[in-house]
């Protein structure tokens, strides 16, 4: 019979075995979430109450889930580096974190895509951080250029943009290698069926 495996990008490799304990019955909710939480993991993406059922239906139903993503914080560095400088300063702990290798897509206008879908991401953060500041118009002067991005201070996604949009993509890339890597070696086993969410 076909064994059912779903991966999930909103868990990053560090979090597995706290997410096998969960999934295995060895913590109840309360903890598994409070183990996310944990500076030392930082695990738990905001939006929990969205994929909660699916993570809920694969405890009660059996169904491993393995953590699709590297953690937000080594894509963060390759951002700031090259790829080379970003594997050669890798400890063998963050390795397994990873993928072994950033793949290149196929698709050369994808690249062109993830830059346009960070691009819009930064204008709905602005538009909504607009929006919250009008309500309170004593603040408006003071704050609308830097969320605008005409003052001196701008937002950490607008900075990187600013500075390297072909590092930002490369960041991208790692999590979509992370992820089809974690793929990969489950459709490896014959009898796995996956689900990617």
């Amino acid at each position: 019979a076909a064994r059912v495996v779903v991966v999930m990008e909103m868990f990053e490799r560090q979090t597995q075995p706290i997410l096998d304990a969960y999934l295995a019955g060895d913590m109840d909710e309360a903890a598994f979430l409070a183990r996310l939480r944990d500076p030392a993991v930082k695990g738990l993406w905001s939006n929990y109450k969205d994929y909660r059922p699916i993570v809920s239906f694969c405890r009660q139903a059996g169904i491993p889930v393995k953590a699709g993503f590297p953690p937000r914080r080594l894509a963060a560095r390759l951002a700031r580096s090259t790829v080379a400088d970003f594997y050669a300063g890798l400890s063998d702990e963050e390795r397994k974190l990873c993928a072994t290798r950033v793949l290149e897509p196929r698709d050369p206008s994808y690249r062109q895509r993830c830059l346009s879908t960070f691009a819009s991401m930064g204008d709905y953060r602005r538009a909504v951080l607009l929006n919250m500041v009008e309500k309170d118009l004593s603040k408006l002067s003071r704050l609308k250029p830097m969320i605008l991005g005409t003052g001196t201070m701008k937002s950490g996604m607008g900075r990187v943009m600013a500075g390297s949009k072909e590092r930002i993509f490369q960041s991208q890339l790692l999590k979509d290698s992370t992820m089809a890597e974690t793929v990969s070696g489950l459709l490896a086993g014959p009898r796995n069926r996956v689900f990617v969410i």
